[in-house]
């Protein structure tokens, strides 16, 4: 079970052992912040992060962790190491927008029943890309990236969404398929 490796993990970090799951990440992330730190206003670059991460570790400068990843396993951490304040903003407006938009929404409609669920859905949907981003970086992944994109625009869509108030829809008349 994951529980017993994060366990696991969490104890050989504190022995000074860096080489696991949660370790590596706690590199990665010291790594990172480094990174910002050198180069706060446009980052390091993009597709630097393994080659700067390998020159820390061997510099000591961060504990030892697996080497073979190419960003630090944090959305947040991955845009200021890259790209700096300006990519960092970016990933804020990215989350911050659609989540203030679909809150707003909710709050108009926070009584209709029917028009609130879709921008419960929305911010469901951007909490979970911002929560599980903490430990990944979700949107250095196009898939991932295309993913969000899509079920943002779907959900904002039908968060607007008015049936033609002219033509009223009617509930189906059981009746009337008898005929």
């Amino acid at each position: 079970l994951r529980i017993t490796e994060v366990k696991t993990d969490i104890e050989l970090t504190f022995e000074g052992n860096y080489q696991s799951s949660i370790g590596t990440r706690l590199s990665m992330w010291q790594a990172a912040w480094l990174m910002w730190e050198e180069s706060p206003l446009l980052g390091i670059g993009p597709s630097k992060f393994q080659g700067k991460y390998g020159e820390m570790v061997l510099n000591r400068t961060v504990p030892m962790g697996d080497l073979i990843h190419n960003q630090p396993h944090n959305d947040i951490l991955h845009a200021a190491s890259s790209g700096g304040v300006l990519k960092l903003m970016s990933y804020v407006f990215l989350i911050a927008g659609p989540y203030t938009f679909f809150y707003r929404r909710y709050k108009k409609f926070r009584f209709d029943f029917d028009k609130r669920v879709f921008p419960i859905m929305g911010m469901q949907v951007v909490a979970a890309f911002f929560i599980t981003g903490l430990t990944n970086s979700n949107f250095d992944l196009q898939i991932y990236s295309t993913m969000y994109a899509v079920l943002v625009c779907v959900l904002a869509k039908l968060t607007v969404f008015e049936i033609n108030e002219a033509e009223p829809t009617k509930p189906l008349d059981p009746t009337a398929l008898s005929h």
